[in-house]
């Protein structure tokens, strides 16, 4: 591709040095690594297929990659793309991030430094980590609006995450819950945060594969079985990859949750033993007022003494509320503990499965 692009500059006044075809065969294998097929179309029988798709002069500005749309001989028309859109593989900040590192790679003003810059940019950006009880997901997030090279287009959490329009979220920190923000966060270190909705009942959906091997057979015919065989080894693969995945949130969940149950169960232990001064206090206002009613004479004294006496016992009677309530929730937290340190997975392997998969 690169001699192909060097050599349609050949019949333009513009002259290309090596650092230039360097950086374009560099980008050509950057999107081929990236999707496992080349950006420009190739066609054996006419080389002018792929010049004309790589030619300045019909290439958009920020173009990464080109599909031939009509067949006829001596005519070249193309639709242009400009970003690597694959979900299952890369975060949409990478893709995009990816997308504008090839493209810089295909502009005229390609350079080393502008490579060297980005690539540094990318080594050095640190991840913020999410996961998803709605899509039993994990995601990766990474906050390079900033840079201006990437900062057209930059996919925000929201996007990245692909949360739902007026739905309120919250993150389920180690320590603590927060409610969730658009806004870049600087990634914390330890167990990544759980981002769940602010809804009475949480929608799940179970992933959509494609044709099973059977379905593709009845659909397309036998000459396509093996495309479909790919298919379904492909899915298989992802199917095992999402495996690590769960095993991954049952794990972190797990931990997260059981150390913000510890922490509500030691300041629940803490407020209920608060509430002992308290009751002692009232029982000690209640038997004295008591005990010093036969000795009043005065009826505004009296009057004092019962009022003293009915506070007494309302403020015990709601201490008391208190305690139970306290002691409720202790005993539901020992019960939830429980539960959450019997959830365990049992992981099955099959020898030669992956072998199997990957032939």
């Amino acid at each position: 591709m690169a001699i192909a692009y060097a050599q349609r500059q050949r019949k333009t006044n513009g002259n290309y040095t090596r650092e230039e075809v360097d950086l374009w065969s560099f980008g050509c294998t950057l999107y081929f690594v990236a999707t496992a097929v080349f950006p420009f179309p190739i066609d054996r029988t006419d080389n002018c297929v792929l010049a004309y798709a790589v030619a300045e002069e019909n290439r958009p500005e920020g173009a990464i990659c080109a599909e031939r749309i009509c067949g006829d001989s001596n005519r070249y028309m193309y639709r242009y793309g400009y970003t690597i859109d694959n979900p299952i593989v890369y975060p949409k900040w990478f893709s995009h991030s990816l997308s504008k590192i090839i493209a810089m790679l295909f502009s005229r003003d390609r350079s080393l430094e502008t490579l060297d810059k980005l690539a540094n940019v990318l080594r050095d950006s640190v991840e913020n980590k999410f996961i998803s009880i709605e899509s039993t997901d994990i995601y990766n997030y990474c906050g390079l609006s900033g840079v201006p090279e990437f900062r057209a287009g930059y996919p925000t959490p929201k996007e990245e995450l692909g949360l739902k329009a007026g739905v309120k979220y919250r993150l389920l920190h180690e320590n603590r819950i927060t409610e969730f923000s658009n806004s870049f966060e600087k990634p914390t270190h330890g167990s990544p945060p759980i981002l769940f909705p602010l809804l009475d009942d949480i929608p799940w959906t179970p992933k959509k594969w494609g044709l099973s091997l059977d379905e593709g057979r009845q659909t397309n015919g036998e000459q396509s079985n093996n495309g479909h065989r790919m298919a379904a080894f492909a899915q298989a693969g992802e199917a095992l990859k999402d495996c690590e995945k769960i095993s991954e949130i049952v794990a972190t969940s797990s931990t997260t949750i059981r150390t913000l149950l510890d922490m509500i169960k030691i300041e629940l232990e803490s407020a209920r033993e608060r509430t002992l001064i308290p009751v002692r206090f009232t029982t000690y206002a209640k038997m004295h007022s008591f005990a010093l009613t036969p000795f009043v004479r005065d009826e505004s004294q009296k009057v004092v003494i019962d009022r003293i006496f009915e506070v007494a016992d309302e403020a015990a009677k709601t201490l008391e509320v208190c305690t139970e309530f306290f002691n409720k929730a202790l005993a539901d937290i020992v019960v939830h503990l429980k539960e959450l340190n019997s959830i365990e997975l049992d992981i099955d392997e099959e020898p030669g499965l992956e072998g199997k998969l990957i032939i």
